[in-house]
């Protein structure tokens, strides 16, 4: 199994590597094994790569925090999807590797759509627009008089704090609301191209130019 991987902090050239995963193994009771389709460079990638993120992790750590893919094996226990399935990878995840093992209730069976939409489907599409802006490094543009006279304030959401407050059924929920807006186009995000895991510099690099999503596939 194939995996991009963090060795360390700084120049991405540096420090990340396409290396040999270890295998997941079979899934247990109330596991599933999702083998990833595609998974999306996020700011926060890049931020993390750069040692500069809200949490970083130990080191050696395989990137990628959302992505998509088919079901390839389930638990004995698992009700909630089937072999065959398209799901999401559970939030901050690791993604950019083949297969993903996971037991999140929460997760549940996709139609058929456009794959690059789906791999970001993750991230809240409308907190994701607040934290590409901000992360891209481009000035929000605030009106000082609004903040001095009528008493108000800016408060900062970060994602990874705000999906720890929900619970199985709310995250559910949410998915099932936010599903028919990103299969109908009416949520979307533009895309750069897609890349092959052998092409991670590639996409990093087209990625940090915050023009457009680098999305990362196993085999291209």
């Amino acid at each position: 199994m194939k995996g991009i991987q963090l060795t360390g902090y700084g120049n991405p050239t540096d420090v990340v590597k396409l290396v040999d995963a270890p295998d997941i193994g079979a899934p247990g009771p109330d596991e599933i094994v999702i083998n990833i389709e595609a998974a999306p460079v996020e700011p926060s990638d890049l931020y993390t790569v750069a040692g500069i993120y809200g949490v970083l992790p130990p080191l050696p750590h395989f990137l990628g925090i959302q992505g998509v893919g088919r079901v390839s094996a389930i638990g004995r226990n698992v009700k909630h999807l089937k072999e065959g399935d398209r799901t999401i990878t559970p939030l901050f995840t690791p993604s950019w590797v083949e297969r993903v093992k996971t037991n999140s209730p929460w997760l549940r069976s996709l139609p058929n759509g456009d794959i690059n939409q789906l791999a970001m489907l993750g991230i809240n599409p409308a907190t994701a627009y607040v934290v590409w802006s901000a992360m891209s490094g481009k000035p929000f543009n605030i009106s000082g008089p609004p903040l001095l006279f009528r008493d108000q304030t800016i408060r900062g959401m970060w994602i990874y704090n705000w999906y720890k407050l929900l619970s199985p059924e709310r995250i559910t929920a949410m998915y099932a609301e936010l599903v028919p807006l990103v299969l109908s186009g009416e949520l979307s995000f533009p895309i750069a191209r897609q890349f092959s895991f052998e092409q991670y510099r590639d996409a990093l690099g087209v990625a940090a130019k915050y023009s457009g999503k680098a999305i990362l596939t196993p085999k291209g």
